[in-house]
């Protein structure tokens, strides 16, 4: 996920199990926090979607579903060599 969250090299945290657990418990140390900051959830596990262009812009209106929605590629609409008459 580095990759995509690339500023900085910034990727999520994401914990699961007894990692989720251990994270709210309040008076966990520094070396505890740091230690389960370090795991790395495996990335086959997620599903990256495209986020909408101009979505933290206040001029662009993102109170719709393509907001949230998964972004599906446009088919292009090219022609080939073979499609010229």
């Amino acid at each position: 996920m580095a990759e995509v969250h690339n500023d900085a090299q910034r990727q999520p945290l994401i914990l699961d199990g007894d990692a989720a657990t251990a994270w709210l418990i309040p008076d966990l140390t520094q070396t505890e926090m740091t230690d389960l900051m370090k795991y790395k959830y495996p990335d086959e596990k997620l599903t990256t979607y495209r986020v909408m262009d101009g979505i933290y812009s206040a001029k662009v209106e993102t109170n719709k579903p393509g907001a949230i929605m998964p972004y599906e590629r446009p088919k292009p609409d090219l022609l080939t060599l073979f499609d010229l008459e």
